[in-house]
């Protein structure tokens, strides 16, 4: 057996322990997860193979609002079993999964609608103040484009650490924000690590 007097591994090395070790379950939870992003996929598969306009603008609006109310709380949900994963703790996959989806429906669902729609000011920063720039050839229209992205990025930086949070703690949703908003500055080397790797 594993000596307790053994120091346990961090980082990368915790990482690659876990993966092979909890192969399986890993799989499963990506699984499990992948359910809550159908939504989004059947959309693409509606936009781009419908004919009837009218039920594809209806199917695409159902399908993006079920994606959008259940993103936030499948994360809560993914990141619970995760962290019971980190900490060594015994888990069931589908069990603690669900318990974490419930227990934290309301602050991820508030969590999940704004990163959609942060996602989605992005992409449409990009597609209009972008054209506009190359269109009217004025490079003044790269100045909000650059400051919505800013924003977005410092929400991805956020969101390594909202879910982590409201899943092993009690906080309040503003005391959320706001320490989530403080970590990705201060382990700013870290999250951009995570983000290029």
């Amino acid at each position: 057996g594993i000596s307790k007097y053994t120091p346990k591994k961090k980082g990368i090395a915790l990482f690659w322990d876990i993966y092979f070790r909890k192969m399986w379950q890993l799989l499963g939870l990506n699984m499990l997860f992948s359910i809550f992003t159908l939504p989004l996929y059947v959309a693409f598969f509606a936009f781009g193979f419908m004919k009837d306009y009218v039920l594809m603008l209806v199917v695409l609006i159902a399908m993006f609002v079920l994606f959008t109310i259940f993103i936030g709380p499948a994360m809560a949900g993914l990141t619970k079993v995760l962290r019971l994963f980190v900490i060594e703790k015994h888990t069931f996959v589908v069990r603690d999964f669900f318990r974490g989806f419930k227990e934290n429906f309301k602050k991820a669902l508030v969590v999940g609608v704004l990163d959609v729609i942060v996602a989605l000011s992005a992409f449409s920063a990009y597609q209009i103040y972008m054209g506009w720039a190359i269109l009217y050839d004025n490079k003044l229209f790269y100045i909000p484009l650059i400051i919505t992205m800013s924003v977005a990025f410092v929400v991805l930086l956020m969101n390594y650490y909202i879910f982590l949070m409201m899943t092993a703690t009690d906080l309040s949703m503003k005391n959320l924000f706001k320490n989530s908003f403080a970590l990705a500055f201060a382990a700013l080397k870290q999250n951009l690590i995570s983000t290029v790797f």
